[in-house]
């Protein structure tokens, strides 16, 4: 698996996007057929309160980065099955601005092999 960049694909190809949100995970995994547009295979919604966390405290609480770390794992677990081969993972703004962003991000990385790319 690797982060989907700019490069041009030979298609058919599977590709997912991940949407780490306020207040949930969202993974799509979709193939991406030969005359362009997109097919969902799979869909998946985890709810998970960041924002919260973030709004209060200024960073994700030690709970909630070992949930999403959990989440994150069981869709790596699914980009493996379908043998995904692009990704991009997306922040919500409220995550990228948290203290100890830089902690979820290196966390996701070692618990589920995902590499998250910060976009401003």
């Amino acid at each position: 698996m690797e982060a989907l960049s700019s490069q041009k694909l030979k298609m058919p190809f599977l590709s997912s996007i991940i949407n780490i949100d306020s207040h949930s995970v969202r993974l799509e995994i979709f193939q991406v057929p030969k005359d362009g547009g997109k097919e969902i295979l799979e869909h998946l919604d985890k709810n998970i309160n960041l924002s919260t966390d973030v709004f209060k405290q200024g960073a994700v609480s030690l709970k909630n980065i070992s949930l999403l770390c959990d989440i994150m794992q069981e869709f790596a677990h699914k980009l493996r099955e379908y043998d995904v081969k692009y990704y991009r993972v997306i922040i919500t703004c409220a995550v990228r601005e948290a203290a100890n962003c830089d902690i979820l991000i290196s966390r996701i990385k070692a618990s589920a092999g995902i590499d998250i790319e910060l976009l401003s």
